[in-house]
């Protein structure tokens, strides 16, 4: 009973690895969609988390593994929060943050009126 219990514990372990790796076989760009999903997903619930309704003007995006943070924040301290939390993230190969102080933000609206 034991040993069955044993190898039932490791034939569940192995059964996903070998579902994803003939999914990888038999269609890449869908991996790296799903992939580039997952991390998406991820990146925006630790923010939420952490920092909540502040940042509804954040936006996250994931093309091939690398994260874009895009929007205005309150301080630099929150760019730099939010860069590492990106990078904290499972899977995530780069961080292309493109955060700015809502100051500037603001100052670059005006400008262009």
């Amino acid at each position: 009973m034991v040993i069955a219990m044993k190898r039932n514990k490791i034939l569940q372990a192995r059964a996903p690895k070998i579902l994803i790796s003939m999914v990888s076989i038999a269609s890449p760009a869908l991996c790296v969609l799903t992939d580039d999903a997952i991390i998406t997903s991820g990146v925006k619930e630790r923010l939420n988390r952490l920092h909540g309704a502040s940042l509804a003007g954040v936006s996250v995006r994931t093309r091939n593994r690398v994260v874009t943070l895009q929007g205005a924040v309150g301080n630099t301290e929150t760019i730099r929060c939010l860069e590492e939390l990106a990078r904290g993230v499972p899977g995530v190969a780069g961080v292309d943050n493109r955060l700015v102080l809502e100051t500037a933000a603001n100052c670059d609206a005006t400008t262009a009126s």
